[in-house]
């Protein structure tokens, strides 16, 4: 996709203390017919000359190879299937080790394997008896564990799909978080409590419990992150507070990664507290040189650089901003006026408690692509894939779907590739290793209010008269009782459908219809 053909995303850069402020798909399309400098002019007029501007003209940033990268992502704009639950899905998490996991409120969790083709189902758990509020995987992939509100935690053999522990922990968990490297034999768990800043680490195999970390956080912990790189984790807390540490004794900031901050009145880690905001994920890029947060409620995605903490980029979500695009006509895509007031409603239901005081815009996040140039988040207008480096929205998933998307991972491996390739079978022509090395990156996306999660690919659905939802689950007495009274999905359309009649504030409206022309 050229330049020319991509919808930008960005209005500009504007320097407010230091850091680059943007809003994502202000800019109108360069005219087609433009001379070779057009690029340069895309966004708002010029700011007046500064004191120490000296008129020359910033070059535009550039990402090489940026048509690869975008090959190495799902470029469909309809989901390809659906896989369900029996109730909503509220998170799912791509291991290293090419297991898919999913976990939804009533506490269940199964285990999917990503094949060449799409994912096969593997296990189903009934793991807890109430919702999941934290999962987490390792660095590696082999160890899985979830934390629910009934107090307990399951950790999972990944590979073998096998519960290899629980614990009833005595206390709400609030968030979980693996906090060991890469093929260390201990596993180390972290949870921390609902209710205060208390951080307790496990052994994740045998479930002893290792230390206790009590003097970090004041408020309730509710995000955890490790890097493996710098054996560091980044944890926020319910009041906006941002902390480095190191998963072992003394629990201190880690001053043994080179070039890490000194002074944390340096860095921008205390946005959140100065907006009042509460970050949704923190999540590290692939080699941990950035980490990039969603905040509620000033929607706001800032992508901070790890080792000095400050941010280098700001896109702004509120729907404030989405409603000025909307009827400017600059979004970078228009939907219809009574369809923006459907999403926009839904949006604000988003940051309302739900039944069990839990916020569902809390499990919306953002993540990164296997480069990290791109970062992928949702909105209101569907997913957004975000060029950091040229600032540009270079694609939009599921834009005309009914769904509202919150919780994402993605996969951009190779299945069928297994083994070592020798020199010659790479240099040969041979249509099956070439078909083994085909790629088939995949977006999971779970719903609002969804008991099923969805898969985007580079192929659109084979069939669009919905097929692509998968019933894998039996359906309930309830659904079966409106199934069995109302036959017209089985034999044809029902004999009361030929009419129907709106009921207005100034009279009826009565329709004729005909089913069979027009189903």
């Amino acid at each position: 996709m050229s330049d020319s053909e991509q919808d930008p995303s960005v209005l500009g850069k504007r320097a407010r203390n230091g850091e680059e402020d943007t809003k994502p798909d202000q800019v109108m399309n360069p005219p087609q017919d433009a001379g070779d400098d057009s690029d340069d002019d895309v966004g708002p007029m010029p700011m007046p000359a500064g004191p120490g501007d000296n008129g020359v003209r910033k070059k535009r940033k550039v990402l090489p190879h940026e048509k690869l990268y975008l090959d190495h992502l799902p470029s469909a704009d309809r989901y390809y299937k659906s896989f369900m639950h029996r109730d909503v899905i509220n998170f799912c998490i791509m291991t290293e080790t090419d297991f898919l996991i999913t976990t939804s409120i009533d506490g269940h969790l199964k285990f999917w394997k990503k094949q060449e083709q799409g994912i096969e189902f593997v296990k189903h758990y009934r793991a807890h008896l109430a919702s999941v509020v934290a999962i987490s995987a390792s660095a590696d992939g082999q160890l899985f564990a979830s934390v629910a509100e009934d107090g307990t935690a399951k950790m999972f053999d990944v590979v073998n799909f096998d519960m290899i522990n629980m614990l009833t922990l005595g206390y709400k968990p609030n968030a979980c978080c693996w906090v060991h490297r890469r093929g260390q034999a201990q596993g180390l768990l972290a949870i921390s409590e609902q209710g205060s800043g208390v951080i307790r680490i496990y052994d994740g195999r045998d479930g002893t419990l290792l230390e206790t970390i009590d003097k970090l956080h004041r408020n309730p912990v509710h995000i955890m992150s490790y890097s493996d790189r710098f054996d560091t984790v980044v944890s926020a807390d319910e009041a906006g507070f941002i902390e480095y540490w190191r998963p072992t004794e003394p629990f201190d900031q880690p001053k043994h990664v080179p070039g890490i901050w000194s002074f944390k009145s340096n860095t921008d880690l205390y946005e959140f507290k100065k907006t009042k905001s509460t970050p949704t994920c923190i999540t590290l890029s692939p080699d941990s040189s950035h980490f990039v947060v969603f905040s509620l409620p000033d929607r706001q995605i800032r992508i901070f650089n790890f080792l000095s903490g400050k941010i280098t980029r700001r896109y702004d979500e509120s729907l404030s901003a989405i409603q000025e695009m909307q009827q400017a006509g600059t979004a970078v895509y228009k939907v219809e006026d009574m369809e923006f007031g459907r999403r926009l409603a839904m949006e604000r239901e988003l940051e309302l408690p739900g039944p069990d005081g839990k916020i569902p815009g809390m499990w919306s996040n953002a993540i990164w692509d296997e480069s990290g140039a791109f970062v992928l988040y949702p909105t209101l207008l569907g997913i957004k894939v975000v060029n950091t480096i040229t600032n540009r929205v270079v694609r939009l998933l599921g834009k005309d779907e009914t769904v509202r998307w919150m919780n994402l991972t993605v996969y951009q491996g190779a299945p069928a590739k297994k083994g070592f390739t020798t020199v010659a079978a790479a240099a040969s022509a041979n249509p099956l290793l070439a078909e083994k090395g085909i790629r088939d990156p995949t977006l999971f996306a779970t719903g609002y209010k969804r008991p099923r999660f969805y898969l985007f690919t580079k192929s659109e659905p084979e069939d669009k008269s919905g097929d692509r939802d998968i019933f894998n689950e039996r359906p309930t007495r309830e659904e079966q009782t409106m199934a069995a009274s109302t036959p017209a999905f089985i034999s044809g359309p029902s004999p009361v459908a030929n009419a129907a009649t709106i009921h207005t504030t100034v009279g009826d409206m009565h329709l004729r219809l005909f089913p069979q022309q027009a189903p």
